[in-house]
């Protein structure tokens, strides 16, 4: 099992299968071995995730390049019947999504009729990675789709996820981690961001601030949440800073 740190999109990613700088630039990592890079970037609506196969160097249209994406929504680290989900490519369509319902183990349920924000791009092109041409799978996921609510913990949400990937020119199947479609015990975590990364290297962020509004910076712990004593004029109990400097 690896844990990929996703970054924050400062802009939506355009699903067009094409990986290049600045949109992909900073994004999370899995290396897949000799098929190439798997990157990971989301923002308050959508996780971008794409497939960057440098070792598919063949542009054909087989049945046999293809990915699949299983999700544990609800990160039990088992098969919940009919909630994780299984994403792969549409038969026939490699710009369309596909997405079914895992019923158990090794199984699910055909392809499900369902609106969806979630879209993928099939490309063979060049990218960041690589200046000869490869197969590409690029894609956005709904967060509320796959279970990730950002209200909910004030926390970095995480999704476990295993992968499939294959090809036919030349002929590979490479799976991360071992049976991504049967055991959920051992999936990759995905640790997604809360907001953009400090733009200011480390010790250079300014001046550290002394207090906020009528509370002291001797009543402001290192979590940042605030406790004064009842004789004080603002008596605060371990409280976060909202939108009112009181």
């Amino acid at each position: 099992m690896a844990i990929i740190r996703s970054s924050w999109a400062a802009q939506p990613i355009a699903i067009d299968g094409t990986i290049n700088a600045p949109q992909w630039t900073g994004a999370g990592q899995l290396r897949l071995g000799s098929a190439g890079l798997f990157l990971v970037k989301n923002d308050a609506q959508f996780l971008y995730l794409a497939f960057d196969l440098t070792g598919d160097n063949g542009n054909d249209a087989s049945p046999g390049d293809y990915f699949w994406l299983t999700i544990d929504v609800d990160g039990n680290q088992s098969v919940t019947p009919n909630r994780d989900l299984l994403y792969g490519v549409f038969p026939g369509e490699p710009n369309r999504i596909a997405k079914c319902y895992m019923l158990r183990p090794g199984a699910c349920t055909g392809i499900v009729n369902e609106p969806t924000e979630s879209k993928q791009v099939m490309h063979f092109g060049p990218s960041m990675n690589s200046s000869a041409p490869h197969r590409i799978w690029e894609m956005r996921l709904s967060l509320s789709e796959i279970g990730i609510d950002f209200a909910a913990t004030d926390r970095p949400p995480t999704l476990r996820c295993g992968i499939r990937v294959a090809s036919t020119t030349p002929s590979f199947v490479q799976e991360s981690p071992t049976n991504p479609f049967g055991d959920f015990s051992q999936l990759h975590q995905i640790v997604l961001a809360r907001q953009l990364d400090s733009i200011y290297p480390p010790g250079t962020a300014g001046a550290v601030i002394g207090g906020v509004g009528l509370i002291p910076a001797s009543a402001i712990g290192t979590d940042g949440r605030a406790n004064t004593t009842p004789g004080y004029f603002i008596h605060a109990v371990d409280a976060a800073f909202g939108g009112t400097l009181n």
